[in-house]
């Protein structure tokens, strides 16, 4: 199960494929990871949540993919558009951290883009949204 909260997070019910202490995998509709869980949970339990759901590839590419009986967790996808973020920024809400920043949920925002430039777009902190069909399930 999945459904959208807001812009990219979503409340979700999934069930465990993989754990281990580095990496934990979930199946909820699309099967997705988080590093460094935060919690012990068993394969094959149920989980219910808020994520923040993005693409990031390269730890999963470069390192995860090699575990053994992790799942794949590949999918080909078409993009139909893409929204660049355009929320304004936060800076120094912890004084602790002074290079601490964060988006203003109260003034969300997204602009329709051509293609992505994350080098380039908002200063190099660029958000994305794509909104994607599913061409090929991972499994």
């Amino acid at each position: 199960m999945i459904k959208l909260a807001s812009a990219y997070r979503y409340d979700v019910c999934g069930q465990v494929l993989y754990f281990s202490d580095e990496v934990c995998v979930i199946d909820f509709g699309i099967r997705a990871y988080a590093e460094e869980p935060k919690q012990v949970v068993e394969v094959g339990e149920w989980l219910r949540g808020r994520i923040h759901l993005g693409i990031d590839e390269f730890s999963y590419f470069e390192t995860f993919k090699n575990y053994p009986r992790m799942p794949n967790l590949f999918y080909r996808f078409h993009v139909g558009s893409i929204l660049l973020e355009t929320t304004p920024w936060i800076r120094n809400k912890y004084p602790q951290y002074p290079n601490y920043k964060e988006r203003d949920q109260t003034k969300e925002g997204f602009v329709a883009v051509a293609r992505t430039d994350a080098f380039k777009d908002d200063d190099g902190n660029a958000d994305y949204i794509l909104q994607c069909q599913l061409i090929e399930d991972a499994r």
